[in-house]
């Protein structure tokens, strides 16, 4: 498949891995984060925060990884072809 116009040519016609190129600086700009409540939320009830390890396949921006990482769970994710929009990292290596 070759590159396309969004506006014109349907979604199932375009290039998986290219359709939405042009949209991801303007993706990761814009996108909100999550509520601190639904970090909150997820860890709640372990005794220790490290206990969670979070797996993101399909990372995008990384927003999930990165508050799971910055509350204290190990979070590993699966960048996709935008990796310099991700910066989902495990805390205990830096």
């Amino acid at each position: 498949m070759g590159e396309t116009n969004l506006e014109t040519t349907p979604l199932h016609q375009m290039n998986p891995e290219s359709r939405f190129s042009e949209l991801v600086a303007d993706y990761a700009k814009y996108r909100p984060s999550y509520p601190a409540v639904a970090i909150d939320k997820i860890l709640e009830g372990l005794e220790n925060r490290g206990q969670l390890v979070a797996a993101d396949i399909g990372a995008g921006t990384g927003i999930s990884s990165r508050l799971l990482a910055m509350a204290g769970s190990a979070s590993y994710c699966h960048r996709t072809q935008y990796s310099d929009e991700t910066s989902c990292y495990d805390p205990s290596i830096g």
